[in-house]
C-alpha cells in the first residue's frame, strides 16, 4: 500500500466529512456553538478541511445565533493548529527514536544534524506565529485586534476558497478508485471508515466536555 493511496483515502473522506458534519453539527449543537467547532477541528482530517468545515459550521449556526458568528471558523482553525503542534512534536519524538534506536548501526553515533533534520519545522513555525500574536495582542486593544484580523481574513478568503477549490476539484480529476481495486485497498477503505467513525463520536463527547460551558467571547 503506496502512501499516496492512503492519502487519497483520507482526503476523499474528508470531503465526505466536509459535506456531512458541518449539517449535523448545525442540527445537534446550536446551544453550544464553540464545541460544534471544536468538533469540526477536531474529526474532520485534513488542515484544509477542518478550516472548510468550520467555515459551513459557522454559516450555519449563525442562522440560529448570530453572536457566533467568526467564532466557531476560529475555534475548529486553534484546535486543529493545537493538533498539528502535537502530532510534530510526536513525530519528531518517533524520529529521534527511530534514528537513534532502529537504524542506527553498531558504534555508530548519531550527530545532532540528524535529528534536526528529522525535526518538523513547520512545529517551530506555529510556535512562532502563536507568540507574535501573543506579542501584539497584548499591545492592541481587543476590538482592534479583532477588526484587524476580520479586514485581514476577508482579503484572504478569495484566495483561500480558489486554492481549496483547486485542491479539491484535482483531487476528483485525478483519484483512481479503479487503482484501488487493482492494489487491494478495499481493506485499508474499511478499517479507515470504522476507525473514522470511533474518531468523530469520540471528538464529539471530548469537544462537548471542555467547550459546551464556553461562553461567546465579547467582541
Amino acid at each position: 500500500m503506496i502512501p499516496g493511496t492512503i492519502a487519497s483515502i483520507i482526503v476523499i473522506f474528508a470531503v465526505i466529512e466536509l459535506i456531512v458534519l458541518p449539517w449535523v453539527a448545525a442540527q445537534i449543537l446550536t446551544w453550544a456553538t464553540l464545541a460544534a467547532g471544536a468538533w469540526m477541528g477536531l474529526a474532520v482530517k485534513t488542515d484544509g478541511a477542518a478550516a472548510a468545515s468550520g467555515a459551513v459550521t459557522d454559516a450555519l449556526i449563525k442562522v440560529k445565533v448570530p453572536e457566533a458568528a467568526g467564532w466557531v471558523t476560529a475555534t475548529a482553525v486553534t484546535v486543529k493548529v493545537f493538533i498539528d503542534i502535537w502530532i510534530g512534536l510526536w513525530a519528531f519524538v518517533l524520529a529521534l527514536w527511530w534514528v537513534t534506536r532502529v537504524e542506527r548501526r553498531p558504534g555508530e553515533k548519531v550527530q545532532a544534524v540528524v535529528i534536526w533534520y528529522r525535526f518538523p519545522k513547520i512545529v517551530i513555525g506555529y510556535f512562532v506565529t502563536r507568540f507574535a500574536i501573543l506579542a501584539l495582542a497584548s499591545y492592541i486593544p481587543i476590538k482592534d485586534a479583532i477588526s484587524l484580523a476580520s479586514a485581514v481574513t476577508g482579503q484572504s478568503d478569495v484566495l483561500r476558497q480558489f486554492f481549496f477549490l483547486i485542491t479539491f476539484t484535482s483531487i476528483g480529476l485525478t483519484t483512481n478508485f479503479r487503482k484501488f481495486k487493482e492494489i487491494g485497498a478495499g481493506k485499508a477503505v474499511v478499517a479507515y471508515f470504522i476507525s473514522l467513525l470511533v474518531i468523530i463520536f469520540i471528538a464529539l463527547g471530548l469537544s462537548v466536555a471542555f467547550f459546551a460551558g464556553v461562553p461567546l467571547p465579547k467582541s
